[in-house]
């Protein structure tokens, strides 16, 4: 009897598990859907689908940074890639500023030059899951202090943000430290904080060199971070004060 009873409450388990196997799985992750805004950021989001590496150049507020963050999280939500590595210079008004005097691991040392990709992230997948993908390294960030010697693999994007403040040097270690990965640099030339920015050198040599990118240019026209913006970038360009 006891036999019988074990038989029909295995048989039940057995049927338990292929009725969750057949249930469609839940996404852990609901991401908002991209849409450009303009006829330049829609040839943006077309090189990110289509290209292995991205230029992304021009005023600020146009999208740079926002659109290829939020691509990267959704194909990350989606399976499609496994880790955002993220690069900036570290360029600050103190010059006695620098990462090592900063508490904690490398992440939290990067935060402060961080926090508008963090965000963007934390508003698409909220902070509870930001903080999951940071520690389990599908969100890292990449100092070039400790870049030297890597190679970014595949089934990863590699966003250089803010590069107009990045010597030569700087973006020759990070582009050959390109596998078979994604790749997007982006800046505003017009922005850079530094005297010797590397960016227009690296993107003349890109271009006379036909390295297979795509180059997305953004005028003060494209900016959708909102019209007060707008209006300052044009008032500046019509000073010819960069």
């Amino acid at each position: 009897m006891s036999g019988s009873k074990s038989i029909k409450r295995n048989a039940r388990k057995v049927e338990k598990q292929k009725t969750q196997a057949q249930r469609p799985a839940i996404p852990t992750v609901d991401v908002p859907p991209l849409e450009p805004r303009n006829a330049n950021q829609e040839k943006y989001l077309l090189a990110l689908n289509n290209y292995p590496q991205v230029f992304a150049m021009g005023a600020v507020g146009v999208g740079k940074t926002y659109l290829v963050t939020h691509w990267a999280v959704k194909n990350i939500a989606e399976g499609n890639l496994k880790k955002m590595i993220v690069t900036r210079p570290m360029v600050s008004s103190d010059p006695n500023e620098r990462l090592g005097f900063l508490p904690g691991d490398i992440n939290m040392k990067f935060t402060p030059w961080a926090l508008p990709i963090l965000d963007i992230v934390e508003d698409l997948i909220g902070k509870v899951k930001m903080e999951e993908w940071l520690r389990t390294g599908k969100i890292e960030f990449a100092p070039f202090e400790f870049m030297r010697g890597r190679t970014f693999k595949s089934d990863t994007i590699v966003i250089l943000d803010e590069a107009q403040n990045c010597t030569l040097n700087q973006i020759r270690l990070f582009v050959t430290r390109l596998g078979n990965c994604k790749c997007v640099i982006s800046g505003d030339p017009m922005q850079s904080d530094i005297r010797n920015s590397g960016l227009a050198t690296v993107l003349g040599i890109a271009r006379r060199h036909q390295v297979q990118a795509a180059f997305c240019e953004f005028d003060s026209s494209d900016i959708v971070r909102s019209r007060l913006c707008q209006m300052w970038v044009e008032a500046f360009e019509k000073e010819e004060i960069s």
